[in-house]
């Protein structure tokens, strides 16, 4: 078997999309279609620097060939970042989209997104639950913390940060020498 070398951040958003997955298999809700929280897995070795590292939170039909899948938000590990909706606007995005009813029950709903975000925030990712329907496909949507949240660096400046450090270091012991 050929082992798949990932950059850091895929291998970090497969690993956790993995772990989500495999944690929320076994619980189908809804009563038409039976539907399970799934993650999408990275689309391949590299999140090209995390420009690439958001992935689809979906429930997804149990069985494969039986309807389209509903996005319920995105999970971006690079940023240490989520977003979550709640029950009412994925409802509407649906009955818009597919004119019938979001069979999935409030009750179910809320409780799947409620543990899903704990276990995103035990894994130090901040999420936001998108509280409204944005206005136009150009309109922010709106989102509240739900959780305390912590200020989250992108990747690309914690690493400039590493390195200016590194240099300065470098600097002054190279100028303690001189001495």
């Amino acid at each position: 078997m050929v082992e798949v070398k990932r950059t850091v951040v895929a291998q970090a958003a497969l690993d956790l999309s993995e772990l989500i997955n495999m944690r929320f298999e076994g619980r189908p809700i809804g009563a038409k279609m039976p539907r399970r929280l799934r993650v999408m897995p990275p689309d391949g070795v590299s999140s090209e620097g995390g420009k690439k590292a958001r992935q689809s939170v979906v429930l997804a039909p149990v069985a494969a060939d039986s309807g389209a899948s509903v996005m319920i938000g995105w999970l971006d590990v690079a940023q240490r970042r989520a977003e979550l909706r709640i029950h009412a606007v994925v409802r509407a995005q649906y009955e818009e989209r597919h004119h019938e009813p979001f069979d999935v029950p409030p009750e179910a709903y809320d409780a799947l997104v409620t543990e899903v975000q704990r276990l995103l925030t035990m894994q130090s990712i901040d999420v936001l639950v998108v509280r409204s329907m944005p206005r136009s496909p150009d309109a922010r949507a709106t989102t509240a913390p739900e959780a305390p949240s912590r200020q989250v660096r992108p990747l690309p400046y914690v690493l400039g940060v590493a390195v200016l450090i590194g240099g300065l270091a470098v600097a002054a012991y190279v100028l303690h020498l001189v001495d």
